[in-house]
């Protein structure tokens, strides 16, 4: 019987690891992607859960930042977790509960078994429930975030079980919620545009969950944290940096932040100006400009300097 139980437990693994798989191997084009759309929906007070009537607990939305290898640095310099956990927002009140679980149950469910179970796949890892919170968003945030930390367990397991009993009883008494609950589980660009249309008290034009867009080398759109977002623009930065470099002919000592360059045109001279005052890490600059230079050249220039430190 312990070993059924066991092996029942695995399939039950494997099939919760394919799904989370399929819904975070998912692309999209950079139009079809104007939201995050890793997220979760716990109840906002799991101490008071109606059990007889699911939906009339009200519920609360959270992102998820997309951190995982894509966001590691290869410097490699940096102590900044890359395993997924909430974003620094306190989260969206769900409107008309109802629809919204028809619309995105299969999803919600199989993103609450990831973060339950630790399943990691894709680049993602899943710490402990925990870490799902960051100890420094803790520091900054309001009590709803030490309220999320302190109800994330009880919350997950409320939803999964009344979410696993209606795939349960759809064999028996299929009513629309059941049957709207069965239809997906990845999410389409359509339903990431109308998920909004759910979540009161929006940030007004402010992204949602204050995550910020990325496109990772192999054209894969992820949300992610401030923190995520700034290890990666700044190590992007330097790739873009180094690239126009190479193209105008100059050099760089990473070691020191020298820079040694010859600019023989001022489209160039505009095209490395574009890229150093997106760098961080030049300290010295020995420049040549090799044409008949104008004082709005020198100008141009110094703006570029100010710009850059």
């Amino acid at each position: 019987e312990m070993k059924q139980m066991h092996q029942r437990t695995l399939e039950q693994l494997a099939v919760i690891r394919s799904r989370v798989e399929a819904v975070l191997t998912q692309t999209y084009e950079l139009h079809e992607y104007p939201i995050p759309r890793l997220f979760v929906v716990l109840p906002q007070d799991p101490s008071r859960w109606d059990i007889s009537s699911p939906l009339s607990n009200k519920f609360q939305l959270y992102f998820l930042c997309e951190c995982g290898e894509h966001t590691k640095s290869t410097n490699n310099k940096s102590e900044l977790s890359h395993d997924i956990h909430f974003a620094k927002h306190e989260g969206y009140e769900i409107l008309r509960p109802s629809k919204f679980f028809q619309e995105y149950g299969p999803y919600v469910l199989t993103m609450l078994k990831m973060l339950k179970f630790g399943v990691s796949v894709a680049g993602v890892v899943v710490p402990a429930i925990p870490h799902l919170v960051r100890s420094d968003a803790i520091d900054q945030a309001t009590a709803g975030l030490k309220h999320l930390l302190d109800n994330i367990e009880p919350g997950m397991d409320h939803v999964i079980d009344w979410m696993d009993k209606v795939s349960e009883d759809e064999g028996e008494a299929v009513d629309e919620f059941a049957e709207q609950m069965k239809k997906k589980e990845a999410l389409e660009g359509a339903d990431l545009r109308k998920l909004d249309t759910f979540l009161k008290d929006k940030d007004g034009d402010k992204v949602l969950g204050n995550l910020y867009r990325t496109v990772t080398d192999d054209g894969h759109v992820k949300w992610v944290c401030i923190d995520h977002y700034r290890t990666n623009y700044q190590e992007n930065s330097a790739k873009e940096f180094l690239r126009v470099l190479d193209d105008v002919g100059g050099s760089f000592n990473e070691n020191v932040g020298r820079v040694e360059v010859t600019l023989w045109s001022r489209v160039l001279a505009e095209q490395f100006y574009s890229a150093l005052g997106k760098a961080r890490s030049v300290y010295e600059l020995d420049i040549d400009l090799h044409w008949a230079c104008t004082s709005s050249d020198l100008e141009l220039l110094e703006g570029a300097l100010k710009t850059s430190r």
